[in-house]
Formats: C-alpha cells, structure tokens, sequence
C-alpha cells in the first residue's frame, strides 16, 4: 500500500507540473484545465491534450518560455503514521498479556476513541 501511495502522490506532483504547459499549448489559463483519464482538457470546450504529447513538449529544444524549464519529472514520497488494527471494526480490547501499556479502545458503536490506562511492567521506561 505505502508503494501505490508513493505512486499515486508522484502522478499528481507530475499532473501539476504538467497543467501549466498544457494550458500554455492550448492557449488557456491554468484554472480552466482539467486532467482527466490521460488528457488534459480546456473546460467548456473540445479541446484537449494528451499527457504524452505535453510531456514530448517539455523536451523541444527551442520554442518554450524559460519558466517551463526541460524535462517532466517528479517524485512522491509516503510515510503512513502508526496505527492500531481493528480488524472488523471490532475495536482494540486489550493488548497480549506480556505487553501492557497505554491502548485506545475502539467504540465502533460510539465511533468515539476511549482511553483505558493499563499497567506498565517494571522496567519498562514511559518517558
């Protein structure tokens, strides 16, 4: 999943950066071009532009405002937080009888997170 997140997150940084060129070629502000399933489209009109082509764009040689600059690349990058499992929305009753620490019960009913203080074993640093 943390894979396909970091892909996903590329494509948009690389749509992005694309938007203005296209508009550029098609004559038309930013704010009026859509993406959508692999073109870039003027809103209202008929005119579009596939990704592949804006990309092609941004390797010519000549001809394109310096602010373009060459080349379309971009990078993504994900980085999930640490969460508990409830498998079927059953909630977090109690951790294994060897770990116990702080835990957050799930209230699926509630939709609510309740906090249940639990014991922490000897030698066990909490700061």
């Amino acid at each position: 999943m943390i894979g396909g997140s970091a892909l996903k997150a590329a494509a948009d940084a690389l749509v992005d950066k694309a938007r203005p060129l296209a508009a550029h070629l098609m004559e038309a502000a930013p704010a009026d071009v859509v993406f959508k399933e692999g073109k870039f489209q003027v809103v209202g009109t008929d005119r579009s532009m596939a990704l592949v082509d804006v990309a092609k764009a941004f390797y010519r040689p000549v001809g394109l405002p310096k602010q373009f600059g060459i080349g379309l690349e971009a990078n993504g990058a994900w980085s999930a937080e640490p969460q508990a499992s409830c498998p079927n929305r059953l909630g977090v009753k109690r951790l294994a009888a060897s770990r116990a620490e702080d835990i957050d019960v799930a209230s699926p009913s509630a939709r609510e997170m309740k906090k249940t203080r639990a014991k922490v074993p000897r030698g066990i640093s909490t700061s």
